[in-house]
């Protein structure tokens, strides 16, 4: 079970004053739409984080080949809610780059998958493919960090 981050309650009444209508400057609402778009962000991770971790462990190819294939669909469908959200409300300008980090990782799933198979998951071209998704993801974890998206986090040292 994951413990609540500090600050989301202040994220949930921002919200909720929001969609009430109450409020004061139009800095405010900006605010308060930032917050929520960010907690619709990482509510996506934490969808996609929830997925990834039922996932069956990869304990032959198989299971390697179909555990990058499902991660691919997991995170496709991610970046496609995200890409359905407003992030023109005053998000950090470190939210499009993480974005744009994230979106890169189905491709990567997919070429591990792909090399997997060829190859099988002990071969050369396996291990640089799943090191290219590492290094994407510690990439994004990182931009996840500066853009206040702990819950969006997917790389090996992540906590999410």
């Amino acid at each position: 079970m994951r413990k609540a981050r500090p600050g989301q309650g202040i994220i949930v009444a921002a919200v909720a004053l929001a969609i009430a209508g109450c409020g004061g400057s139009s800095e405010q609402k900006s605010t308060a739409s930032a917050a929520d778009v960010k907690a619709q962000v990482e509510q996506v991770c934490r969808e996609a984080n929830v997925s990834i971790d039922g996932l069956p462990e990869a304990v032959d190819s198989n299971a390697a080949i179909e555990g990058q294939t499902r991660s691919a669909q997991i995170f496709k469908t991610a970046v496609g809610k995200l890409n359905e959200l407003n992030n023109d409300v005053g998000l950090p300008v470190s939210y499009k780059s993480w974005l744009a980090a994230f979106e890169q990782l189905p491709a990567l799933n997919e070429k591990a998958a792909e090399a997997f198979t060829q190859d099988g998951i002990a071969s050369g071209q396996a291990a640089q493919a799943a090191d290219a998704w590492e290094s994407q993801a510690e990439k994004a974890d990182a931009l996840a960090g500066k853009a206040g998206l702990t819950g969006c986090e997917f790389g090996p040292g992540s906590t999410s």
